[in-house]
């Protein structure tokens, strides 16, 4: 399973060859960050949505040839074609579980 961490979002390739169609269609080019660290998307789209799977997923990219997610503080990251389920990152300390603000 290719996955990756960008600030405060959690990137998991998925299996998945379409989004279903509550999705509608993507018009999205930023994934928004929870402090305004955002990152925008190249040769790709931003669905948001929720997964019945977990309540951290906040939307999914359909990556396309060449897509970057760039943002000003760190390098572009390649996305490999497919659909990327995007979750809010979590950490667990002494039992508390915390969403990451980053």
């Amino acid at each position: 399973m290719k996955q990756f961490r960008a600030g405060d979002t959690y990137y998991i390739l998925t299996d998945m060859q379409e989004l279903p169609d509550r999705f509608g269609v993507g018009d999205k080019t930023v994934v928004k960050g929870s402090t305004g660290h955002d990152h925008t998307i190249k040769n790709g789209k931003f669905f948001v949505g929720t997964s019945p799977k977990s309540i951290l997923v906040v939307g999914y990219v359909k990556a396309e040839e060449d897509c970057k997610l760039q943002h000003p503080e760190h390098d572009d990251i390649s996305l490999d074609i497919g659909i990327w389920e995007v979750r809010r990152q979590r950490e667990i300390w002494n039992g508390l579980e915390k969403i990451v603000i980053d």
